[in-house]
């Protein structure tokens, strides 16, 4: 076997579900690889030593792996290496090693690249997030899914590409995409509404994601009835104050779909006594939330 199948082998033995039997097989296809010059058989013991699945943790041994790596010009030991430099304030290292990292196509290396040249090269930053994209980097998918949906960073607004990017993270299923997929299929952002689709990502993000908004999107379901479901204006109403107060919690989560449904649910009396003082609120939220998003592109 070359040093990398040597790599290979180990890497898929590692992730198995029977990496604690072929422990012993999997350190020395490592060490065998590396001492042939593999450097990501370097970078993969680097992580061996600090997940503690087949071995405890040990930092020394973390750190001197991925050191090694960096001296094989590996992307994730130049990667790792890069915050070394960081945590010393050495800026102009950190950007050179994580640019090194990057042309040497490794993902997380490629993503803060694109994310370091973001500001004074948005175009060349865009690219790089596309090569991430390519490499099946999820962060990259749901950032480019954002510039096309808002027209960020000199992009043109394009929902059908701005849902291409965000599709991808649908399988497997990235936790940051799950709030966006649920409103993607809810208003047809780029893509054929789906009503179904739309209330399953809602009803993920808010058990699993602890997204709180979720379930406000859910009840304007119940309270028009979409997708199949029974109009339940009572219940719809109960969804969207129980998706308010919990996102009270969270000062930074700006909902104004959430605060018109309440403003109508108030002035209209929908599920709920009409209140006037209450409505008057909620529309004065709705506004000012509306200005920030139109502002800043969330």
């Amino acid at each position: 076997m070359t040093p990398y199948q040597k790599y290979l082998k180990a890497y898929k033995l590692y992730y198995s579900d029977k990496n604690w039997e072929n422990r012993h097989e999997i350190f020395s296809l490592l060490h065998e690889a590396y001492s042939l010059g593999c450097g990501k058989a370097a970078s993969l013991l680097g992580h061996i030593y600090s997940d503690m699945e087949i071995t405890e943790v040990d930092d020394k041994e973390s750190k001197k792996w991925f050191h090694n790596a960096y001296l094989l010009e590996d992307g994730e030991g130049l990667y790792q290496e890069a915050y070394q430099y960081l945590f010393n304030y050495d800026n102009d290292t950190y950007f050179n090693l994580i640019k090194r990292s990057a042309e040497k196509h490794y993902p997380m290396g490629m993503y803060v690249y694109a994310l370091l040249l973001l500001n004074m090269h948005p175009f060349e930053s865009i690219e790089w997030l596309k090569r991430c994209s390519k490499a099946k980097y999820q962060d990259a998918n749901n950032l480019l899914a954002d510039f096309y949906r808002y027209g960020k960073y000199y992009q043109d607004v394009d929902l059908k590409l701005s849902a291409k990017y965000l599709l991808k993270n649908e399988k497997p299923l990235y936790y940051l995409s799950v709030f966006k997929l649920g409103q993607y299929y809810d208003f047809g952002i780029g893509i054929r509404k789906n009503y179904k689709k739309a209330r399953y990502y809602y009803q993920i993000a808010n058990e699993e994601c602890y997204n709180y908004q979720a379930n406000g999107f859910i009840a304007r379901h119940y309270i028009y009835g979409l997708g199949g479901l029974k109009v339940d204006k009572e219940k719809g109403f109960n969804l969207l104050i129980d998706s308010y107060h919990k996102c009270l919690e969270d000062k930074d989560v700006i909902s104004p779909i959430l605060y018109y449904e309440l403003y109508r649910c108030y002035l209209k009396g929908i599920g709920t006594k009409k209140d006037k003082k209450e409505a008057s609120k909620f529309l004065k939220l709705w506004q000012i939330n509306t200005e920030i998003i139109n502002h800043h592109g969330y």
